[in-house]
């Protein structure tokens, strides 16, 4: 999924949600698997003060992802 894809996502939401509950908490995420390299990339209102970015990082992946049967680290284990 592309970032300009992704951030119809927000956009559209946003615009649900604040109907709704114009003073709720949002918590947003950016394209890529809510990658930590993307928060800057997010078009948010700058007006709405009640927002949080979330962002994640996996990083080392042999750490983060040890043992997932998903991922290519799935055979390791009691990595520290």
């Amino acid at each position: 999924m592309t970032r300009e894809l992704w951030d119809r996502f927000p956009k559209k939401a946003y615009a649900i949600v604040r109907e709704a509950n114009p003073d709720g908490t949002l918590v947003i995420g950016p394209a890529f698997w809510g990658s930590i390299d993307y928060p800057d990339q997010l078009e948010l209102p700058e007006e709405d003060r009640n927002i949080i970015v979330t962002a994640h990082y996996y990083w080392p992946g042999e750490l983060t992802h040890q043992g997932a049967h998903w991922s290519q680290h799935k055979d390791l284990s009691g990595i520290e």
